[in-house]
């Protein structure tokens, strides 16, 4: 009779794989320091180029109000960015 705890059962015999792990995989060549520098650098493009994206939103609202006011078009009924709640209101 076999035992909860034995190998030999066929319930143990026929292990499935472990699941795979899930995301990027982590690159290990990298010494940590070097992989917190990489981290930051990335941080801090990604940080850059959202300002940029939230400048040249402004202008465009800005180009697209003086549109409406050409065209005799209502002015937009959006509210302003930054006033919703994921914007960025300070």
């Amino acid at each position: 009779m076999n035992s909860p705890n034995d190998n030999t059962s066929p319930k143990n015999s026929n292990h499935a794989p472990p699941p795979a792990k899930r995301g990027r995989k982590r690159d290990d060549n990298l010494p940590p320091n070097r992989a917190r520098d990489v981290q930051r650098a990335f941080r801090a493009r990604r940080a850059s180029h959202l300002e940029e994206l939230e400048e040249r939103v402004v202008i465009l609202e800005e180009e697209n109000a003086r549109f409406r006011v050409l065209l005799n078009l209502p002015p937009s009924d959006r509210p302003p960015l930054g006033t919703g709640p994921t914007g960025r209101g300070k």
